[in-house]
């Protein structure tokens, strides 16, 4: 187990300290980004009526525009995690260059797909149990509603949410992928999402215990203004997380090795 919880978000307060003012602006920036993206998408799919559109148009943004804006604000907060305060424009640091934004892309498209696949298993059982449910399927098919169909509502209920829980613990493996991500600036996307999914097997529960003690703010930063003071306290504690957990998994290979060394000598 990682330090204790308190630990985490007592070091994430202290790091934020003085410097919360220059962190809202920069999470500012991001959510005014994040919202006029939303605002252009909205209409572009009124405009041309139509779902897939509206999907693809929604995909297209998230995967080239909020990820790496994100990763760009992530970025911001470890260098103030590490005594360094910097421009809030730099949350756009993966536009500088097309290096930078080809990488972030990159990883942003990652977990997008894996998301979307494992959303698709997930959600699949469900999904068939409410087109069973669905009168215009049988109209479709000719045949009569059979009297039991109607008691499958339970059934679909329970696998949509059973569903949701596996599709997150299935992402959780890759929680520290961003973290990893704006830690290390040479470490490409693919070595990303392994190396998250390798550290996670130690750590996500940690993190879900983390997530959980901070269920009050997430509370609060629902009502909506609240998210610019918010948000940056919980991505300074996630990034805290991170490094405990990225040492804790460090100091255990080095522990191994040890032990073979001394083993074999």
């Amino acid at each position: 187990m990682l330090v204790p919880t308190k630990v985490i978000r007592t070091t994430a307060r202290a790091a934020l300290k003085n410097k919360m003012v220059s962190c809202m602006a920069a999470t500012v920036g991001f959510l005014f980004c994040v919202f006029s993206g939303l605002f252009v998408c909205d209409i572009l799919s009124y405009i041309t009526k139509s779902m897939a559109v509206s999907l693809a148009l929604n995909i297209l943004f998230v995967v080239f525009a909020v990820l790496p804006v994100l990763f760009g604000l992530l970025r911001y907060m470890w260098f103030v995690l590490s005594g360094i305060t910097q421009n809030p424009i730099q949350i756009f640091y993966y536009f500088s260059s097309g290096e930078r934004f080809g990488r972030a892309a990159n990883l942003s498209a990652r977990l997008v797909i894996k998301g979307s696949l494992w959303a698709f298993v997930c959600f699949l059982p469900a999904f068939v149990v409410s087109v069973l449910l669905n009168s215009s399927f049988y109209e479709a098919a000719g045949i009569s509603i059979p009297e039991f169909i109607g008691n499958l509502w339970v059934l679909e209920v329970f696998l949509a949410v059973a569903g949701l829980i596996g599709w997150v613990f299935l992402m959780l493996r890759y929680y520290l992928a961003p973290f990893l991500f704006v830690a290390d600036e040479k470490m490409p996307a693919f070595t990303v999402m392994d190396t998250a999914k390798v550290l996670s097997k130690r750590t996500m529960l940690d993190y879900v215990c983390l997530v959980f003690s901070m269920f009050v703010w997430v509370l609060i930063s629902l009502t909506g203004m609240p998210i610019i003071f918010t948000l940056p306290y919980f991505l300074m504690a996630y990034l805290v997380h991170g490094c405990y957990a990225v040492a804790q998994y460090n100091s255990t290979i080095t522990a191994i090795n040890t032990q073979k060394f001394t083993v074999s000598a």
